[in-house]
């Protein structure tokens, strides 16, 4: 017999959460290849070109917001995905617990 309440019911996954940690992770990495791209380190590519200079630091910066978003996007969906289905089975498991209990 299931008599707590679940923890992870209903309580869905915030995207602004989300987003800012990718946002942080992508920072340093971003960071890094620009400022390797800037000592002609082939590591920033634009339209199949290799980019150097000021420039592998202003596309990298550039890209930050928009690898955090894909990311985050993406786990956001595939995470609310993940509670609904657990929410569901776990709604099923207590209607058949109720069930199968002998009436007394």
């Amino acid at each position: 017999m299931i008599t707590e309440k679940s923890k992870m019911e209903k309580k869905y996954y915030s995207f602004k959460k989300l987003f800012f940690a990718y946002l942080f992770f992508t920072i340093p990495l971003s960071l890094l290849s620009g400022i390797l791209g800037a000592f002609n380190v082939p590591v920033v590519y634009f339209n199949d070109a290799p980019v150097y200079g000021w420039r592998a630091i202003i596309i990298t910066i550039l890209f930050i917001p928009l690898i955090a978003g894909i990311a985050s996007s993406f786990n956001w969906l595939i995470l609310n995905i993940g509670v609904f289905l657990y929410d569901s089975f776990m709604s099923l498991v207590k209607r058949n617990n109720r069930a199968l209990r002998p009436k007394s």
